[in-house]
């Protein structure tokens, strides 16, 4: 059974550039196989091009100003027991969890491949 926890919520449009530089760690992303579990939902491209669209969505409905008051990105964290289920069904599980719990357009999803010890 999975844990899902909020790991942190950027107010800054500089922290939403650094939290997508975090997430997308390709050391941590990428399987023994060499695949690598990422996925941008509703963007696309570069971490600067998939930065840029969810910029460009906070625009249009005047979300991109960085104060105290509004929130420029969350970040949560799922969590499986080890040995519980694959990072490629994991994987999978978080992108329906995305989808399913928020409606902003621009999502980007990366599972890490490793044990918290």
């Amino acid at each position: 059974m999975a844990i899902i926890k909020v790991v942190k919520a950027g107010k800054t449009k500089a922290s939403l550039k650094s939290a997508l530089k975090y997430i997308a760690n390709e050391e941590k992303i990428t399987t023994i196989t060499g695949k690598k579990l990422i996925t941008p939902l509703n963007c696309w491209g570069s971490l600067k091009n998939i930065y840029d669209t969810m910029i460009a969505t906070k625009e249009l409905y005047r979300k991109a100003i960085d104060n105290r008051n509004s929130e420029m990105y969350k970040h949560f964290q799922q969590s499986f027991k080890p040995n519980e289920i694959t990072p490629e069904k994991a994987h999978e599980i978080g992108k329906k969890w995305a989808m399913q719990n928020f409606a902003q357009p621009d999502k980007l999803v990366a599972s890490y491949v490793y044990v918290h010890t």
